[in-house]
């Protein structure tokens, strides 16, 4: 009787931290709270299946009341406990728990990160070599030939080729061709992205 009563206070303290962390998880990602109380009660769930199962195997194996049963229980407890006091000797919650990154700072980028990759997604689809690449993001930011020679350090020439090169493999003809494009890209990721969000969710 007192090892069933010790057993249910281990399982509902057991509980109680699990609800505690998975709390502090979801505090974390507010965004993902569903998912994160979800999969940590699964886990829990499992473990006590897995539980159940070895306590029955073990009675159908040795018989119930068995002292081999009590022999298996305890080896099992004792590495539990060791593994606890020594394995996990340096495991901190809190460090655990401060160290998840929020969804909303994993997923929030800056309109300059936004449109640096937007220029490298065109770059990679129009086979534009990294030096045209420079070039091309420059003009999307509406740069003149001028800026760019400065920049680069290049011979009017220079630029005036690689402007030509970029052209060419954009298939435009004209500046504002290329901000326009990069603006469609924009609109095309925008929605791209916002048709994976509601399919998240």
């Amino acid at each position: 009787m007192g090892s069933v009563t010790l057993l249910a206070a281990g399982n509902a303290l057991f509980d109680m931290v699990a609800w505690l962390v998975l709390i502090a998880v979801a505090g974390r990602n507010p965004r993902a709270a569903v998912a994160t109380f979800a999969w940590g009660r699964g886990v829990s769930g499992l473990g006590s299946t897995a539980g159940a199962a070895l306590g029955v195997w073990s009675n159908d194996l040795f018989g119930a009341g068995s002292p081999a049963v009590d022999f298996v229980t305890g080896a099992l407890i004792l590495v539990f406990v060791g593994y606890a006091l020594i394995g996990l000797k340096h495991f901190s919650f809190a460090e655990t728990i401060a160290g998840v990154t929020p969804v909303d700072q994993a997923v929030a980028k800056s309109p300059e990160q936004e449109f640096a990759e937007r220029c490298r997604t065109l770059a990679e689809r129009y086979g534009l070599s990294p030096r045209e690449l420079e070039v091309f993001m420059m003009l999307a930011r509406g740069r003149d030939r001028a800026y760019i020679q400065e920049q680069l350090v290049v011979s009017r020439n220079t630029v005036k080729a690689h402007v030509k090169h970029v052209y060419a493999k954009l298939d435009i003809h004209t500046h504002q061709d290329l901000i326009d494009l990069v603006e469609e890209e924009r609109v095309e990721s925008g929605c791209a992205s916002g048709a994976s969000e509601r399919s998240a969710i």
